[in-house]
């Protein structure tokens, strides 16, 4: 065995351009290696984060009856003291209290079937830091006004830009057919195809006042630390 470490160790160096490059390629080629996988496994992460912050959250509660029929009147009727619960637990960093339904979103240039989110943008900021996502115009939604803000490739299928003006179409919880006229006060990118694909968000009093949904809310959501597991926070609520 010292006789063929001894010989390979003289063969190594009997030419040795032709091993120093060898040597520069093998680290060129593990550097690039470990190099791309870092990019991949950052960008993976900073998707999960982008949809968990755009989305569901770490955690999310819906009322049971509303997971399997979708309507409004099965929301959860009074989400705020089960917010306030949530958003004092140890470890939960911010808490969102949406309500959603389906519908059309019409322009100048064509129409679209998408989802329009009722929100709190205060709320949101804290949520998903959506004035990060904005690619033009603001994160801006006031109450009791005809404000939305929406995905980037919605804008783009129906040619929105700010100040554009869009038509929403939807049904209430009272069966009902309703519309109104909104104004783009900003476009998101939130890196999440639900979101800039489809989504339309109103402040939470104007979406209530279209849906004819009062408080309800269709989804209590919340991100928590990185020190925290969600499972912990279930925990701490089933008690």
């Amino acid at each position: 065995m010292n006789q063929i470490l001894t010989l390979a160790w003289r063969n190594l160096w009997r030419r040795r351009q032709r091993t120093l490059i060898v040597v520069v390629m093998i680290a060129m080629g593990l550097s690039g290696l470990l190099s791309m996988q870092g990019i991949y496994d950052g960008m993976f992460r900073q998707m999960i984060d982008d949809t968990l912050r755009s989305s569901t959250g770490h955690l999310t509660i819906q009322h049971k009856d509303y997971k399997i029929s979708g309507k409004l009147a099965d929301a959860v009727a009074d989400p705020e003291p089960l917010a306030k619960t949530l958003a004092d637990l140890p470890g939960v960093k911010a808490v969102s209290v949406r309500v959603q339904n389906e519908g059309m979103a019409a322009s100048a240039k064509a129409s679209a079937g998408i989802t329009i989110y009722g929100v709190h943008p205060e709320r949101e900021q804290q949520f998903g830091q959506f004035d990060q996502m904005i690619e033009s115009g603001a994160y801006t939604l006031r109450s009791g006004k005809n404000d939305v803000v929406v995905g980037a490739d919605l804008a783009k299928k129906l040619g929105l830009k700010v100040g554009s003006k869009l038509i929403l179409t939807c049904q209430s919880m009272d069966r009902e057919l309703v519309s109104g006229a909104f104004r783009i006060r900003g476009v998101i990118r939130a890196n999440n195809p639900a979101i800039d694909k489809t989504a339309a968000f109103l402040h939470f009093d104007r979406a209530a006042t279209l849906f004819a949904s009062g408080t309800r809310a269709t989804r209590i959501a919340a991100v928590v630390d990185e020190q925290t597991q969600p499972e912990t926070i279930q925990s701490l609520l089933a008690l």
